[in-house]
């Protein structure tokens, strides 16, 4: 089940962060929605992981199962070398700001949670939650 909404006979719509978005299977595209109505997705990669995200989410393990990092996965080797996380951009920018960290979580539409100093969890996909722990520096 991919947690997405119907919209019409052939359409599902779905929210990735603070973004609106609907597959238009008829029209083979993937759009956004706008203040001035859908257009279609620029960001390719969100449009490849959506995809990904689709073709793949019977595969996916039952909601409310143990969280896992990303060693965890089977795809685990992708995350090594050229494409290892970037975490030093977020570390370098919200690393004694836990207030800026705050702010932004909630602009992604990050729900709080009761875990380290400050902590949200994400959703990029219904059925994929990406959890952030902040604990304040010493």
């Amino acid at each position: 089940m991919t947690l997405a909404e119907p919209d019409g006979a052939a359409d599902m719509v779905f929210s990735s962060l603070n973004l609106t978005i609907r597959i238009e299977r008829g029209k083979r595209r993937i759009c956004q929605r706008r203040p001035d109505g859908w257009i279609p997705l620029e960001d390719k990669q969100l449009e490849l992981l959506s995809l990904l995200y689709f073709n793949r989410v019977r595969q996916m393990h039952p909601m409310g199962r143990n969280m896992v990092g990303p060693s965890d996965l089977r795809e685990a080797h992708y995350f090594k070398g050229r494409h290892t996380l970037p975490l030093d951009p977020l570390l370098e920018r919200y690393g004694n700001d836990p207030a800026g960290f705050r702010e932004a979580a909630e602009f992604l539409g990050g729900t709080p949670m009761d875990m380290a100093d400050v902590a949200y969890r994400l959703l990029p996909f219904p059925r994929v939650p990406l959890y952030f722990l902040f604990w304040h520096g010493i």
